[in-house]
C-alpha cells in the first residue's frame, strides 16, 4: 500500500462493503497535512427495500412515510389484529442492510 503521499497528490479509498464515499471524497496531502476521505455508513432506503414501509402483517408504524433509515437507526411496525411482535422487535438498518421486525400470528 501507499506509504507516503506527495504534497498536492491525492488517492481516492475503496469503502468497506455498507459504506461510501461522503463529503471528503479523497484523502490529500498539502504541505504535510494530511486531509482523509470519509467513508460513511449506507442508509437503507424503502427503494431498495420495499417492506420497510410494508411490513407484511403489520402497518408501517413509525416507520410511515420514510424513503429511507439512516444506518444504526430504527422504527416500529404496528402488527394486524391477530399478530404480535416476535423476536425482532424493531426494524433497523446497519450500513446499507435492514433488518425487519416479525409480526407473527398469535396463538389460539
Amino acid at each position: 500500500g501507499l506509504t507516503e503521499l506527495a504534497s498536492g497528490a491525492s488517492c481516492a479509498p475503496v469503502c468497506n462493503s455498507g459504506y461510501s464515499l461522503s463529503g471528503q471524497l479523497t484523502t490529500s496531502c498539502t504541505a504535510g497535512t494530511l486531509t482523509l476521505a470519509t467513508c460513511a455508513a449506507n442508509a437503507c432506503t424503502a427503494e431498495t427495500y420495499p417492506k420497510l414501509t410494508n411490513p407484511d402483517n403489520a402497518a408501517a408504524g413509525t416507520c410511515e412515510g420514510l424513503t429511507e433509515l439512516a444506518s444504526g437507526a430504527s422504527c416500529a411496525p404496528v402488527c394486524n389484529s391477530g399478530y404480535s411482535l416476535s423476536g425482532q422487535l424493531t426494524t433497523s438498518c446497519t450500513a446499507g442492510t435492514l433488518t425487519l421486525a416479525t409480526c407473527a400470528a398469535n396463538a389460539c
